[in-house]
């Protein structure tokens, strides 16, 4: 929960800065999916032994890929960086403002199949 509520917040900051600082300012947001690193959670939470990786490393060669369009998680940040460019450029995206663009792999467009607890939704 906690996650997700300062995902949210990040958004409506976002937003809510894009309409004040307009017309002079842009506002965007990237917002990326899962990225196979070793991003862990937070220490105060208890979950400072948890990484993203480990997660990934549970798929075994029997294991079907992840319920996401785009299963195949990336390592290299440089696959992550369209849409920074995209945003930056102002002859690209000068119009655009209080947008996030999504690289989830298409998990928003699929969600999960699972459940934290690993039970099937």
């Amino acid at each position: 929960p906690v996650y997700t509520a300062s995902k949210h917040a990040c958004l409506g900051l976002m937003r809510e800065l894009a309409y004040e600082l307009a017309p002079k300012v842009r506002v965007n947001g990237v917002a990326c999916g899962g990225m196979n690193t070793d991003l862990r959670g937070p220490e105060s939470l208890s979950m400072k032994e948890r990484s993203i990786s480990a997660s990934f490393a549970k798929r075994g060669p029997d294991t079907p890929p992840p319920p996401i369009p785009l299963h195949d998680s990336s390592t290299d940040p440089k696959d992550f960086t369209g849409p920074y460019v995209l945003l930056a450029s102002r002859e690209q995206s000068g119009p655009i403002t209080g947008e996030a663009i999504s690289i989830d792999g298409g998990m928003g467009v699929r969600g999960f199949a699972t459940d934290a607890g690993g039970d099937h939704l």
